[in-house]
């Protein structure tokens, strides 16, 4: 939440700020890198506020739901001992959700950093889809391109990828169809065959 609310100082309010993370030994080549990362939003989730342990069940972050339970049963079982009326228990449920749906970004975080995911990178737009075209403009060239087709006839070798565009550039040209050649390149008919033609009856319609 550091990100979008410096630039809410600044004036923008209207902001979505991203963390972007890979995932550990990620791809050699660009596409399949940028389509591995994970961009985590900044800032409040209801979702998560409202269905704190199930959130965490969805999105399969055992850790950070176990360390939820147990808190929850920790502070259960000291209000039943210090005999707290039921509406303290509301309020500590409430309390917890709510911190739930304020820290759901830095959770996942956390949770994709024990996994072995690095953060590369944040990123801030308008929407999520500007933030990934800003962040991609950037990230993308300093990346190497090893994905490439091979020229026709040419076996491929892993270790030897070159660029698509090096490898169209390098394709041998098709060769064109008859009706596509020009009119120079068409052999000439033989003189006996104009004469042929000339000699040839024509056809009278019948009465």
């Amino acid at each position: 939440m550091i990100i979008r609310t410096l630039y809410g100082i600044l004036g923008d309010q209207d902001v979505s700020a991203f963390t972007v993370h890979e995932p550990p030994d990620p791809p050699a080549d660009r596409i399949d890198r940028a389509e591995a990362l994970v961009f985590i939003a900044d800032g409040f989730d209801i979702v998560a506020a409202v269905f704190g342990p199930l959130w965490l069940a969805v999105n399969r972050m055992w850790s950070a739901l176990a360390i939820y339970l147990a808190v929850a049963v920790a502070l259960a079982i000291v209000l039943a001992l210090a005999g707290a009326p039921a509406y303290w228990h509301l309020i500590v449920d409430a309390s917890l959700s709510l911190m739930i749906g304020l820290e759901a970004d830095s959770i996942r975080r956390w949770s994709l950093e024990r996994r072995g995911f690095e953060q590369v990178g944040a990123v801030v737009g308008r929407n999520k889809a500007e933030c990934e075209r800003r962040f991609f403009e950037t990230w993308l060239p300093g990346q190497p391109m090893l994905r490439a087709v091979a020229p026709s006839g040419a076996a491929s070798t892993p270790h030897a990828a070159v660029p698509a565009w090096l490898a169209r550039a390098t394709e041998p040209p098709l060769a064109a169809l008859p009706h596509e050649q020009p009119a120079a390149a068409l052999p000439k008919p033989s003189l006996l065959t104009r004469f042929l033609r000339g000699r040839a009856p024509s056809v009278r319609p019948e009465k």
